[in-house]
Protein backbone atom coordinates (compact mmCIF):
# COMPACT_ATOMS: atom_id res chain seq x y z
CA UNK A 1 0.00 0.00 0.00
CA UNK A 2 1.41 3.77 -1.00
CA UNK A 3 1.61 6.13 1.48
CA UNK A 4 -0.09 9.63 0.80
CA UNK A 5 1.10 12.47 2.87
CA UNK A 6 -1.20 15.76 3.02
CA UNK A 7 0.36 18.63 5.40
CA UNK A 8 -2.03 21.08 6.36
CA UNK A 9 -2.34 24.10 8.20
CA UNK A 10 -5.91 23.53 9.92
CA UNK A 11 -6.85 21.06 12.22
CA UNK A 12 -8.82 18.06 11.05
CA UNK A 13 -11.67 18.39 13.43
CA UNK A 14 -11.74 21.81 12.69
CA UNK A 15 -14.69 21.70 9.95
CA UNK A 16 -15.87 18.77 7.95
CA UNK A 17 -15.06 20.21 4.36
CA UNK A 18 -13.53 19.09 0.74
CA UNK A 19 -10.02 18.02 2.02
CA UNK A 20 -11.44 15.49 4.59
CA UNK A 21 -13.98 14.44 1.99
CA UNK A 22 -11.52 13.61 -0.29
CA UNK A 23 -8.69 12.12 1.65
CA UNK A 24 -11.36 9.76 3.41
CA UNK A 25 -12.03 8.23 0.26
CA UNK A 26 -8.36 8.37 -0.79
CA UNK A 27 -7.78 6.23 2.53
CA UNK A 28 -9.51 3.05 0.76
CA UNK A 29 -6.34 2.80 -2.02
CA UNK A 30 -3.60 4.45 0.43
CA UNK A 31 -2.38 4.84 3.84
CA UNK A 32 -3.05 8.33 4.47
CA UNK A 33 -1.75 10.39 6.74
CA UNK A 34 -2.96 13.98 7.51
CA UNK A 35 0.02 16.58 9.25
CA UNK A 36 -1.63 19.16 11.20
CA UNK A 37 0.11 22.83 12.19
CA UNK A 38 2.86 22.15 14.72
CA UNK A 39 1.55 23.37 18.20
CA UNK A 40 3.30 24.62 21.58
CA UNK A 41 3.36 21.34 24.10
CA UNK A 42 5.73 20.51 26.79
CA UNK A 43 8.00 18.72 24.96
CA UNK A 44 9.46 17.94 21.47
CA UNK A 45 6.73 15.29 20.49
CA UNK A 46 3.88 13.72 17.92
CA UNK A 47 0.80 12.46 18.61
CA UNK A 48 -0.97 10.03 16.08
CA UNK A 49 -5.12 9.67 16.07
CA UNK A 50 -6.83 6.84 13.57
CA UNK A 51 -10.20 8.69 12.49
CA UNK A 52 -11.94 7.92 9.05
CA UNK A 53 -9.03 5.37 8.12
CA UNK A 54 -6.62 8.60 8.54
CA UNK A 55 -3.84 8.82 10.55
CA UNK A 56 -3.93 12.65 11.98
CA UNK A 57 -0.66 13.66 13.40
CA UNK A 58 -0.53 16.21 15.88
CA UNK A 59 3.04 17.47 16.35
CA UNK A 60 4.16 19.51 19.84
CA UNK A 61 7.49 21.48 19.85
CA UNK A 62 8.83 23.49 22.81
CA UNK A 63 10.46 26.21 20.58
CA UNK A 64 8.35 29.16 19.51
CA UNK A 65 9.38 30.95 16.85
CA UNK A 66 7.36 32.78 14.06
CA UNK A 67 5.89 29.70 11.90
CA UNK A 68 4.36 27.82 15.23
CA UNK A 69 1.31 28.07 15.61
CA UNK A 70 0.68 29.57 19.17
CA UNK A 71 -2.21 27.49 20.72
Amino acid sequence: MQNLLCFSHLSWNFVFQRPQHLLTRFSKNYQVFYFEEPKIGDSDMYIVDMQDGVSIVQLLVTNHNETTADR
